[in-house]
């Protein structure tokens, strides 16, 4: 009786494309783990042993305790606005200062099982996903190469532990991110959706309208395509119709920002001025660590010195955006970074200028093709953002502000 000889699978077709697509997917979700990790292992030793501000606590609020380990591991990812985020989870939009934070975040935590644990798995598992749609993104803009040191960029730019701690920035990630793929290719229904759910995260999913738009224009799609975009800002307008019923104000996400958080409308040379200025003075002043690791009231001053390094490299990744970036990807990065500087904080004019920056994930994509040109560049973004990102995840570990 003959035996049947197996037959290998050919080279290509799905079953090849399936291989490829684990292979990466498994080396991403590695890439994430060992990121995330190194954060874990930072922000643990920093807040054994240096020394800790007071924490700033919000009403009605008290942030969770518990033993040795989840004040290790858990409890240093929660602090600042994640104090916010988690206060509304649990009571909601309690208080008028409440209404600057979007309500999507919170209340999936809520959804969820209302903790800290569950907060952070939320963050964590939306940045998984995040990086592996900008890896979409990224190879369809630029290449599978590029691709891959945008990743590491992002899992490794120095304040990227805010995809880990109670912070919606993973969430608005993983949503403009798929929004911005999928307008990419065509699928403007996906597109609108996913951005929809962004504006009820951040209102930087607003602004997704214009590369959908510019995406339609490109493909010379008829007028009713453009009906997509009357549901991107549902996610805000379903946010204003919640701030109505609780405080009889729709706008009340904007009325708080001057007085509860010091923004206001300025024109953009003014706050240049004043950043540059504050800059300035609290570098020549600084003397020792303590000015950062300081006991008592934590300050958010000294922040003026990394907020405008960081507002310039998001500048210099601007201008050499066009080689690697489509207009709609290059405009949306262009409007991201404008927000924050249209809207200045009193005496900190680029207050969370490093935080801002992870909304414009396809400037990563521009730092992933200006790395894969130059080898040198990825040696020195590396220990420039694991040095940077010690110290400012020791400071957000001990209470310090950081962004």
């Amino acid at each position: 009786m003959s035996r049947a000889v197996p037959v290998p699978r050919p080279a290509g077709g799905r079953y090849s494309e399936s291989v490829e697509l684990g292979r990466r997917t498994t080396l991403l979700i590695a890439l994430v783990a060992l990121s995330r990790a190194l954060i874990l292992e930072i922000g643990g030793i920093a807040f054994v042993y240096l020394p800790k501000a007071y924490p700033m606590l919000v009403p009605g609020y008290s942030p969770a305790r518990g033993g040795f380990w989840f004040n290790v591991l858990l409890a240093p990812w929660a602090h600042w606005d994640g104090y916010w985020y988690l206060s509304i989870a649990r009571f909601g939009y309690a208080v008028k200062e409440s209404a600057a934070f979007f309500p999507l975040y919170p209340l999936l935590v809520h959804m969820l099982g209302d903790s800290l644990g569950v907060a952070l798995l939320l963050s964590t598992v939306a940045f998984a996903v995040g990086a592996w749609v900008l890896y979409q993104l990224a190879a369809e803009e630029a290449g599978t190469r590029a691709a891959w040191f945008a990743v590491i960029a992002l899992a490794y730019f120095p304040v990227s532990f805010y995809f880990t701690s109670a912070y919606p920035e993973a969430l608005v990630l993983a949503l403009s991110a798929g929004s911005l793929l999928m307008a990419r290719r065509g699928r403007f229904g996906f597109a609108a959706v996913l951005a929809c759910v962004t504006s009820a995260a951040s209102v930087y999913g607003v602004l997704l309208a214009v590369p959908m738009a510019l995406y339609m224009w490109r493909r010379h799609r008829p007028f009713t395509s453009y009906l997509w975009l009357a549901a991107v800002p549902g996610g805000v307008a379903a946010f204003m119709v919640k701030l109505y019923l609780t405080f009889q104000n729709p706008f009340m996400f904007k009325a708080v920002q001057h007085p509860y958080w010091g923004r206001r409308f300025t024109m953009p040379w003014v706050t240049l001025y004043q950043g540059v200025r504050q800059a300035y003075v609290y570098f020549r002043n600084f003397t020792s660590y303590s000015h950062l690791f300081a006991l008592g009231a934590p300050g958010n001053t000294i922040s003026n010195v990394w907020n405008i390094v960081f507002f310039a490299f998001g500048v210099f990744l601007l201008v050499i955006g066009r080689r690697y970036l489509s207009w709609p990807l290059w405009c949306y990065s262009f409007l991201v970074l404008t927000v924050p500087f249209l809207y200045p904080a009193s005496g900190v004019p680029f207050m969370s200028a490093p935080r801002f920056l992870l909304a414009a994930s396809p400037l990563f994509i521009v730092l992933g093709g200006y790395i894969m040109e130059r080898p040198w560049a990825l040696r020195i973004y590396m220990a420039a953002s694991l040095l940077i990102g010690a110290l400012l995840i020791s400071l957000f570990a001990t209470y310090h502000w950081v962004a």
